[in-house]
């Protein structure tokens, strides 16, 4: 049986059992900082060979005057976390948060942070028919629940999209994917490559991180269970294939930004921020290669390099999130 016949059956027997399900918010809690959880029930997620749950929880953060302004309607910022870490990422940030928007009550915006964490650790926020569709959770899902839940601005203009790590790749791939949605970008260590990315890559991953990459991105259904194809960078025709696959994900920044501009969009506002020190050289090479696209193609992006590592801490919050959305989503 060929590979494209067994993606057909995947598809009805796994896309058609969802067809008739819609996402739902089926528990809601606040936790001690004040934060609300949300257990979303996600069809998407549930299209999946590797029976991951379609439960997901999304911590939402509400500015201080939200529950006192009942006619005001705010802007929303979605943060996606990095490999291993969860949606309550979130919560290291709220007395920041509280303590910028109290002071500016004028510029404050609800924050969503979403789930993008599966069995192997990370979902990388894409469309695969091994792990589930997270793209379609959060664009298809999330969005629409979060503007039917909470007053929000329900416009590309006051909808900004954030990640940092894997997140921060997130961003970068459903922001100009997703140009409909969203008009501020931000992203910080982004996974991202240049020209030779993928080889400078390969060495610094560990089992899991390529089990969940591969899944995303170079899966492969044909055997017993669902996996993914490796590459032995051996130069063979096949190998070259292979390796396509997999730079499909961090890489081909190329690609995303002219299927942006074909879109006939121009109007996302970007920045990138990553640190010298970053442990992944090839963070840094390929965010200055990624950035230096942008600016050759005309789009309105922003670089901040600091002096730090691979990190999004309250520096980072401070110094460039807050400042960049504030400044740039419409209220």
């Amino acid at each position: 049986m060929n590979k494209i016949l067994l993606i057909i059956i995947a598809t009805l027997l796994f896309g058609g059992a969802c067809q008739d399900k819609k996402a739902s918010i089926i528990k809601e809690k606040r936790n001690s900082s004040g934060v609300i959880i949300l257990t979303i029930n996600s069809p998407a997620i549930e299209d999946n060979l590797i029976q991951e749950s379609g439960k997901r929880s999304v911590y939402v953060y509400l500015p201080p005057d939200y529950q006192k302004n009942v006619d005001k309607k705010y802007p929303v910022v979605y943060f996606l976390h990095g490999y291993e870490e969860t949606a309550n990422y979130l919560n290291d940030f709220i007395s920041i948060l509280n303590e910028c928007f109290v002071n500016d009550s004028d510029k404050g915006f609800i924050v969503v942070s979403l789930d993008g964490k599966n069995m192997y650790n990370g979902s990388f926020y894409v469309n695969s028919p091994v792990t589930g569709n997270w793209e379609d959770f959060l664009v298809k899902e999330v969005v629409p629940l979060i503007d039917k839940r909470f007053r929000t601005l329900n416009d590309p203009a006051s909808r900004g999209i954030a990640g940092f790590s894997m997140g921060g790749f997130g961003a970068i791939h459903n922001g100009l994917k997703h140009s409909n949605l969203f008009d501020c970008l931000y992203s910080a260590s982004p996974g991202v490559f240049d020209d030779t990315g993928l080889k400078d890559a390969w060495g610094s991953w560990g089992f899991m991180f390529r089990k969940a990459y591969g899944t995303a991105f170079a899966w492969d259904i044909e055997g017993k269970k669902p996996t993914y194809k490796t590459p032995k960078f051996d130069g063979t025709d096949t190998d070259l294939k292979i390796q396509n696959m997999w730079n499909s994900g961090f890489g081909q920044m190329d690609r995303r930004i002219e299927d942006y501009l074909n879109s006939g969009s121009n109007k996302i506002k970007i920045l990138l921020t990553y640190g010298k020190q970053d442990f992944f050289p090839w963070i840094v090479s390929g965010s200055a290669a990624l950035y230096k696209l942008l600016k050759e193609k005309n789009i309105s992006v922003q670089e901040v390099i600091h002096d730090g590592g691979h990190s999004f801490g309250e520096k980072e919050l401070q110094t460039s999130f807050l400042p960049f959305f504030t400044s740039n989503l419409e209220y």
